[in-house]
């Protein structure tokens, strides 16, 4: 992949596109190794806003192309966007955004398209980034409801409502106990996953093999857990698997239960444990996902998150029309 580097008005900063610089962001989805794991083509594009004076990464975004002249953040992923990890005064992230357009525009970019991180995982960077992507003439194609709530001291049992408390105590009167599972535990975990799937008509959007390959190339991001019966240990009754997206925040990727749990709702079990592991492994947001497609909400899904305790908030997918204007934007490229 060809490399270049942006310099930057402001003299203290660049952009590195392509070239890899070592430092990293606290986001999975925007580290290098992810977004070689799902890079495929010479246009595709890393850019890392660094500062110069320690050579440190501020920011990130990356963009894939298609056949179309259409650049998309992410490839694969939840989501994708401009990132950075601490806050940064608005005219750089606005040079940021300008370069970056005007960079893909000379590439012959003819849109954009963003799915952003949901607005609580940083409220201030999501609204600056979208009211500067919005000035630019960007558009909100959808509006997705993403369900989260922040860990605190309190137990998850006083969270949630009295009848998945009932579930619970049920559960644990029946001999069912959560466990934290190794990675190695991978394929009967999936498996749980993938057969209450196929029982609602859905199918898994990454495979075992694609899951251990992503482990590999980014080793500790992931996070296992189970139900089993006390009268069968061995067999998982619930499972799920969890994405660490950063410090902070862990994502619940996949869950579910087998076949015959209704009685039980293990998977409210599940959750108890998961966010018995935040509080003692200082994370403070659970993340449980999307509850829409294509912006469409699903009821019966709300309402179980809401009744363990989740809330919405916003996860925009933003399209970004690009015009030979753009072109214009931003800074000189100064080698390539």
């Amino acid at each position: 992949m060809s490399s270049a580097t942006i310099e930057l008005n402001d003299g203290k900063h660049h952009i590195l596109v392509n070239c890899f610089a070592s430092g990293e962001v606290r986001s999975l989805f925007h580290r290098t190794e992810f977004f070689r794991l799902h890079a495929s083509d010479t246009a595709d594009k890393f850019f890392q806003l660094v500062r110069k004076s320690d050579a440190s990464v501020v920011g990130v975004v990356s963009f894939f192309a298609d056949d179309s002249g259409c650049f998309v953040s992410p490839r694969r992923g939840t989501f994708g966007g401009f990132y950075t990890d601490k806050a940064i005064p608005i005219t750089l992230a606005s040079e940021f955004l300008d370069s970056v357009i005007r960079f893909l525009a000379t590439m012959g970019a003819r849109k954009l398209e963003i799915t952003m991180a949901p607005a609580s995982h940083a409220p201030a960077m999501h609204a600056i980034y979208l009211n500067l992507l919005i000035q630019r003439g960007a558009v909100v194609r959808t509006v997705d409801l993403n369900y989260d709530q922040p860990v605190t001291k309190l137990p998850f049992i006083d969270q949630i409502d009295y009848g998945n408390k009932k579930r619970v105590r049920k559960a644990a009167r029946e001999g069912f106990v959560a466990y934290a599972e190794a990675f190695d535990m991978l394929k009967p975990v999936y498996e749980v996953i993938a057969e209450n799937r196929r029982r609602h008509g859905l199918s898994v959007s990454m495979s075992v093999l694609q899951l251990e390959e992503m482990n590999q190339r980014l080793p500790g991001f992931f996070h296992l857990f189970s139900v089993r019966s006390s009268a069968s240990p061995s067999v998982l009754v619930a499972s799920a698997i969890c994405l660490r997206l950063q410090p902070d925040i862990l994502y619940v990727f996949y869950w579910g239960e087998i076949d015959g749990m209704n009685t039980y709702s293990p998977v409210v079990m599940l959750a108890a444990e998961i966010y018995s592991f935040c509080q003692k492994n200082q994370i403070t947001l659970l993340d449980a996902g999307i509850s829409t497609v294509a912006g469409i909400p699903n009821p019966g899904l709300i309402r179980f998150k809401e009744s363990l305790g989740f809330r919405a908030s916003e996860k925009l997918v933003v399209d970004l029309p690009i015009s030979p204007e753009h072109a214009n934007f931003g800074t000189e490229i100064v080698n390539g």
